[in-house]
């Protein structure tokens, strides 16, 4: 697969399944963009980069520690050792191949009150 997308990243879903395979050996540009709200937070893929202080208490048990709230986070094969931010964009040469699966980084658990989605695009380097 040469180019991918846009494929849509729902809020509200633990696991979103791209429905892209990613080989490894080969380098991907990633491309995300939209809006999604968390509650009454609104924030596109790179998620809440300013979070209030209910969320900085909270941030310990976000899926990917250290990546913000809501950034839009990938995953292979929903192995979450996997997890890597993606936010607005990235190249990533993945580790092994695998099957792209992504959602919005958020606790476990509070995925009830999350609304929108984001649109993802890969496109392959050669």
């Amino acid at each position: 697969m040469a180019d991918a997308g846009p494929v849509t990243v729902r809020a509200r879903c633990r696991w979103n399944d791209t429905g892209i395979r990613l080989e490894a050996g080969r380098l991907y540009d990633l491309a995300a963009e939209g809006e999604w709200i968390d509650w009454v937070i609104r924030s596109g893929p790179e998620g809440n980069t300013a979070p209030g202080w209910t969320q900085r208490l909270a941030a310990r048990w976000l899926r990917l520690p250290g990546a913000p709230y809501f950034c839009l986070v990938g995953a292979l094969d929903c192995n979450p050792d996997t997890a890597f931010a993606i936010g607005r964009g990235m190249r990533l040469g993945p580790p092994r191949s695998g099957q792209l699966w992504c959602f919005a980084n958020d606790v476990p658990g509070m995925y009830w009150n999350n609304r929108g989605a984001v649109r993802l695009s890969l496109r392959r380097i050669d």
